[in-house]
């Protein structure tokens, strides 16, 4: 039986060990920018279906209340987005009158952390859109 040298490839065992903590560490960020990206995409559209919901409203106080309300509905408790994380307002847009009137602007904003473990991602994500009262 052949004796094996050990030293003779301790360079390759290396490298290689080197090799797989970094691919290990570049698909855990790929997966964390998918997560990431996928929950926001989640917030654009609960941000789009409560902004509809609301702009039928009577006051700015009601629209609020009823956002809220179809926030905790629709978003739910989420593993990468908890829902003690996430917050909605109404505020009018800015450059339109400060009421409550048909043909005005508002303003519907969510903030939430979505954890996805990826640093290359922000800590906190603001999604917002502006849409005309309706009422």
């Amino acid at each position: 039986m052949k004796k094996l040298n050990w030293k003779k490839a301790s360079g390759e065992v290396i490298g290689f060990a080197v090799l797989l903590i970094f691919l290990t560490l570049f698909i855990s960020q790929v997966v964390g920018l998918i997560i990431y990206v996928d929950h926001k995409y989640e917030l654009n559209e609960a941000v789009m279906r409560i902004g509809r919901a609301v702009v039928t409203e009577e006051s700015q106080e009601k629209a609020q209340e009823k956002a809220e309300k179809i926030m905790k509905a629709y978003m739910g408790d989420r593993k990468y987005m908890p829902s003690n994380e996430i917050s909605i307002s109404v505020d009018y847009a800015p450059g339109s009158k400060r009421e409550w009137t048909k043909g005005n602007f508002i303003v519907v904003s969510m903030v939430a952390h979505i954890k996805s473990g990826c640093f290359l991602t922000a800590y906190t994500t603001v999604v917002s859109t502006t849409i005309m009262i309706e009422q």
